[in-house]
Parts: C-alpha cells; sequence; structure tokens
C-alpha cells in the first residue's frame, strides 16, 4: 500500500509542476473572470442611407420646405437616438409589457397587410348586392331630456310642468355631454349616451308622452320621444362611402388571416395548462 501511496504521490508532484497545467489553469481563471467582469460586445447600428432618405423625404413632405443639411443631420442623429432606445427597450423587456406588446403587434398586422387597391366602381355594386345586411340603417329615436345631476333635488312639480307644455329647457337642467334633444339616434347610439339600463328603459316607450323619473348612476333624466325611425335599406349611391370602407377592411381581415396563417407553420402551439401540443398550424 505504501509503494502505491508513494506511486501516486510522485505522479502528483510531476503534475503540479507541469507548466501546461499552469498554463490551463491560469487561462481558465482569465477566461471566467472576463466572462463575470467583461462588458458584453458592443453592438453595430448601422445608417442605411435609404432610411434615412426616406426619413427625410417624410419631413419635407410634412415642413413643405426644402430639406437642409441641418435637417439631414439631425434626421440621422434621431435615428440613432430612436435605435438606442429601442435596442435597451427589447434588452430590459420593455417589449413584453401590454401596452408596447399591443403596439408591435399593431405595426406588425399594418406590415402584413400592405396597401390595399382601390376596387372598381362594379366590384363595389357586386359587393353591396351581397352583403346588403351590413348595411341597413337600425332603427332611431329621436328624443328630448331633461337631467338632473346625482345628488341635487328632483323638483317635485318637474313631472306636472312637463305635461303641462313647459319649456324643457327651463323645467330642469339637461346632460351637457349630452345636450338637450338628441336625433336620430340607434339602440347602440343610446347605450353609449345613457348607458344600457337608460337605454332599454327608453327604447320600451310607445308614447310622445314624458317619462320619468329614469334612475342612473349620473343622475335622473326625463325623456320624451319625439319621433322613431324604422330600419330602412339605403342605395348604393347613398351608402357607397360605407361600402367602399367596408370593401377595403373585409381585404385587410383576409390578407392578414393569409398572413398569419402562413406565418404560423413555422410555430409549434403548446397548450401550457393541459401540457398538451397543438402541432405545428394548418399549411
Amino acid at each position: 500500500m505504501s509503494g502505491a501511496g508513494g506511486t501516486r504521490k510522485r505522479w502528483w508532484s510531476a503534475v503540479v509542476r507541469e507548466p501546461i497545467l499552469h498554463f490551463i489553469v491560469l487561462a481558465g481563471v482569465l477566461f471566467g473572470g472576463h466572462a463575470m467582469f467583461a462588458k458584453p460586445p458592443r453592438q453595430t447600428i448601422r445608417i442605411d442611407r435609404n432610411t434615412i432618405e426616406y426619413l427625410l423625404r417624410e419631413r419635407a413632405l410634412m415642413t413643405n420646405r426644402p430639406i437642409t443639411e441641418d435637417d439631414r443631420r439631425d434626421a440621422t442623429e434621431t435615428y440613432v437616438d430612436e435605435e438606442i432606445l429601442l435596442r435597451e427597450a427589447y434588452r430590459r423587456g420593455l417589449n413584453e409589457t401590454p401596452r408596447i406588446r399591443a403596439q408591435l403587434i399593431q405595426t406588425m398586422r399594418q406590415t402584413l397587410v400592405g396597401e390595399v387597391p382601390q376596387p372598381s366602381e362594379a366590384a363595389l355594386r357586386t359587393y353591396f348586392d351581397a352583403t346588403r345586411a351590413r348595411f341597413e340603417r337600425p332603427p332611431t329615436i329621436s328624443l328630448t331630456q331633461v337631467f338632473i345631476a346625482a345628488g341635487k333635488p328632483v323638483p317635485e312639480d318637474l313631472m306636472a310642468r312637463l305635461k303641462a307644455g313647459g319649456d324643457p329647457t327651463k323645467a330642469g337642467g339637461f346632460d351637457s355631454r349630452i345636450g338637450a334633444a338628441i336625433r336620430h339616434a340607434s339602440h347602440a347610439e343610446l347605450t353609449g349616451l345613457f348607458g344600457p339600463d337608460v337605454a332599454r328603459t327608453i327604447a320600451a316607450i310607445d308614447d310622445r308622452d314624458w317619462h320619468g323619473p329614469i334612475q342612473s348612476a349620473r343622475g335622473t333624466y326625463f325623456v320624451r320621444i319625439d319621433d322613431r325611425q324604422p330600419a330602412s335599406m339605403p342605395t348604393f349611391e347613398q351608402a357607397a362611402t360605407y361600402v367602399a370602407d367596408e370593401w377595403v377592411m373585409t381585404r385587410q381581415r383576409e390578407r392578414l388571416a393569409g398572413e398569419i396563417k402562413r406565418l404560423g407553420r413555422d410555430y409549434d402551439i403548446q397548450h401550457l395548462d393541459t401540457g398538451r401540443l397543438a402541432g405545428r398550424r394548418d399549411p
């Protein structure tokens, strides 16, 4: 045993004295220290001439004057500043915040969709005929309202004065967000103005008398229906602008869906709640 121990001791002494081992250990310490304390490599920001020229054209359109050397210098410096801020935002994970994430997603949507060519009148007429229900005008209500803000007393004789023909603009106040009179409002618009509960109450009125008090979180309403118009179908000429907008938005949605489907082929979707692997999107 002592002979074996002596042999190991002599072997270890020889190894320790070996210069190559010293080099390896020293190199490991140096590289480790460099990895721990050295600054990360500097990133390169390339200033592309085409990008700067594009920014200058945009500036010329906004300022409506010739571009100067100061403009070029300022555009370049601004571009570099924004590149630094953008890269720092990514480095710090700010792109993962909900607001920034939404902005990036919207930018990608616009990039993928691009410009949709304007359709011909014939294409729009065909689209209008095939989707008429989209352009039907909903029923509307015109009304006059008197409003007493929450916390203020409602005059006991207010309803009597209104029914006796009193001037509603003098019988009480009115909701300044809305005005004393509303003309040709759809149910969706009434909901936006009054809230769903008051809108439903107004929609159920079937005469032209004063009704109230109608309570809401904002206060108390007294309402008189002045006119009702049933749903109606416009002609193509009346709806042409809306038809064109709807046609473009439909094409944008179709193009975006196709682009997302194409890009999705490169992704595997895993449902983390179940651990189930959804697999690649359909080609």
